[in-house]
């Protein structure tokens, strides 16, 4: 019963963060600061995704950046929040808008516990109970395409496709996850968006601790 209430404290601290299908979905920039939200009125799960040429590329991707991620890491300026938060900074560079946002967040639970707890939420969808994505779910990786459609009025709204790729590398003393999505739609409009969500010891104390780093990169391109 105590693991089962840690697990579902944890979440709760971590969900903004690690919803990969919610993270994937906030496609309107602009919006981001905004009093008014962009419901989806509708999301079609799409099969058959892990063969396309995307999603290969994708994995590709994603190894390469895992590659770089002390090398990331070493150029930020990593601010501690609590609660976890989704704050973004709107940011632009040779006329590509973007939003980024790196964060250092310490939780009060063993190592093995945060990864079991983290593994769980990162690696499966958030709105059906725990149930891992079967679009394509292999070894420590998960592929998923969808559509989603969006009410901007009532008369207006826009649908996007969406690939997105997650995976985790368990390392001696680390654990490093890495999600990657691509949207389009809305002819010439494209998202793309890369995070690093790190779990690693912190030095003991009292009891085990443990320091999550998280960078999420996103840009737009019309």
């Amino acid at each position: 019963m105590q693991a089962e209430q840690q697990q579902k404290v944890l979440r709760a601290q971590v969900v903004g963060k690690a919803r990969l299908l919610h993270q994937m979905t906030l496609l309107l920039e602009e919006r981001l600061h905004s009093n008014q939200q962009d419901v989806p009125i509708s999301i079609e799960m799409i099969s058959g995704a892990g063969d396309s040429a995307p999603f290969k590329r994708m994995l590709v991707e994603l190894d390469v950046a895992y590659l770089r991620s002390d090398d990331m890491l070493n150029l930020l300026e990593l601010k501690s929040v609590k609660p976890a938060l989704y704050n973004l900074t709107r940011k632009e560079k040779d006329g590509v808008l973007y939003y980024d946002g790196a964060d250092r967040i310490v939780f009060p639970y063993s190592f093995e516990q945060t990864v079991d707890g983290l593994s769980t939420v990162i690696m499966s969808s958030p709105d059906v109970d725990y149930t891992t994505v079967k679009v394509e779910d292999l070894k420590d990786t998960l592929k998923i395409k969808y559509q989603v459609k969006y009410q901007l009025s009532k008369t207006e709204s826009v649908s996007c496709r969406v690939h997105g790729t997650a995976k985790k590398w368990r390392e001696k003393h680390r654990l490093v996850f890495l999600w990657q999505c691509y949207t389009e739609g809305l002819g010439e409009f494209v998202v793309k968006q890369r995070g690093w969500l790190l779990v690693r010891w912190l030095k003991r104390q009292k009891g085990a601790a443990i320091k999550a780093v998280v960078l999420f990169w996103r840009a737009i391109r019309v």
